[in-house]
Formats: C-alpha cells, structure tokens, sequence
C-alpha cells in the first residue's frame, strides 16, 4: 500500500499538469461529500412524520394541540357550515396520516362563525323548474311551494323569506329557505308522485320540488341527518295522484357510501 501510494506521488512531480486535474477532482468530490451532509441535515433526510387529525380542534386549541406534533399550522380558507361547531377545523391538506417531512405547515379550513351573504334572484314570472334552479344556483335554498289559482300557471307568482317578500338584490344568509307562491291554473291541478326511494335526501327534494310537491316530515335512521342519507320509504307511494301542494314524508336509512 505505501509503495503504491510512493508511485502516485512520484508520478504526480512528474507530471504537474495530471497533478493538478487530479487534486481539482478530489477537491469537487470532497465539496459534493460535504454539499450532501449539510444538505441532509438541513432537509432532516429520511425524517418523516404521520399527518394528525386536526379536524374537529377548536381554532383556540390548536397552539397547544401542535405542541407535541412536529408540524406547523396555517389557517387558510373558511367555510360556513350550520351542522359544525364555529371556529373549529373543518378540513385540512394534507389529509390525517398522509407521511410528510418534519415541520411540514398543515393548511386547515375553519368552520366560519357567521354564514356566508348571498344575493336573493329575481324569480318571479320564471317557471317552476327555471327558479328552482335559479335559487340552488344562488347558495339558497328552496322552502315551501304555495299554489294559488292564477292564469300563469306554473309560473312563480311571489318569492318569501320569512313569511314576507323578498326584493331581488336582498343579500340573505347562504342556506336561506325561500317560500315561493305558485300559480295553478284555474280548477284543481294534479300531479305524480315521483319515486324518491333510493335517492339521496337532496336528488329527492329536487325531484319533489319539481314536481309541483313539498317535502313534509323527515325521519332519519338513528338520528343521523344528512344530504347523503338514503330515502328508505315515501308517502304517498309513488305514482299516486294527488293536488299539487300537497307534501310527502320522507324516511331515510343510512347515508350512501
């Protein structure tokens, strides 16, 4: 071994320019050796963590709820959303134990503390069908359906909030239920039950409303109410004929996966 390394030495007196190159390269080497230490300190290479569940943490818990966790939170959207608790986390990205670097900022939604203002449409003189539509668009929601007997038949005489008119324009709360007046006709005007049995609650409701009808008692399986839960059974049965108006109940089973 030290004969050998005798060799190279006498070799590189020799030839100063080899030399030269040769010492240029071990020196890159030596700084790409050193460049990937620091660089794997800096990263903490090969140091992960599991994301944690931040939903459901009240926004003023969350300082001391990342104490222990290895990661940093940034709050960075709102959402208004009646059936959560205000002020806690609503969503967050990454998602619950997604496998991330040590450190890594966790981007949460909150639930909003107030509901989000939306502007009310004008849907008077519009068809049934048209301001239904019209109304989901706007973030609201449609109430009761209330038919009087008028020339415009199906046509959306007077639209209501809270049992009085409402101007187009009006800025309302997201998720306000808006009561429209209907025309019938003159005589009584029926319709057909149409068959909810097997679709969410909101496809449901859709179809009813549509179909000149209101939605009346709710009943959902275990308590647990939502947009997704299942309707299980109707009444009337579909197919029936009945005046338009006229509301049906709705049973709900479990929510569709």
């Amino acid at each position: 071994m030290n004969n050998s390394r005798a060799k190279l030495i006498d070799f590189l007196k020799k030839h100063p320019v080899l030399a030269n190159i040769f010492y240029a390269f071990v020196f890159i080497l030596l700084c790409i050796w050193i460049f990937s230490i620091v660089l794997n300190v800096y990263t903490q290479h090969n140091k992960y963590i599991y994301v944690p569940d931040f939903t459901g943490v009240s926004i003023d818990s969350l300082d001391e709820f990342v104490k222990d966790k290895d990661v940093e939170y940034v709050i960075s959207d709102s959402v208004y959303d009646a059936k959560k608790k205000k002020g806690d986390v609503y969503s967050q990205d990454p998602l619950q134990n997604t496998k991330v670097k040590s450190g890594r900022k966790i981007y949460l939604t909150i639930v909003a503390q107030t509901p989000e203002k939306v502007e009310m449409p004008d849907v008077v003189d519009l068809t049934l069908r048209q301001a239904l539509s019209t109304i989901e668009r706007s973030g609201l929601k449609v109430g009761r359906l209330d038919y009087v007997q008028d020339i415009a038949e199906n046509a959306v005489l007077r639209q209501r909030y809270k049992g009085k008119d409402v101007k187009p324009g009006t800025m309302l709360e997201a998720g306000s239920k808006i009561n429209l007046t209907v025309g019938s006709g003159f005589g009584s005007r029926t319709t057909e039950v149409p068959n909810a049995i097997g679709k969410s609650r909101l496809v449901a409701i859709s179809e009813i409303n549509e179909a000149s009808l209101n939605v009346g008692n709710e009943t959902f399986e275990n308590d647990i109410k939502s947009d997704d839960a299942i309707v299980r059974k109707q009444k009337p049965a579909p197919g029936t004929g009945v005046n338009v108006g006229v509301t049906i109940d709705l049973w709900y089973g479990s929510v569709k996966k």
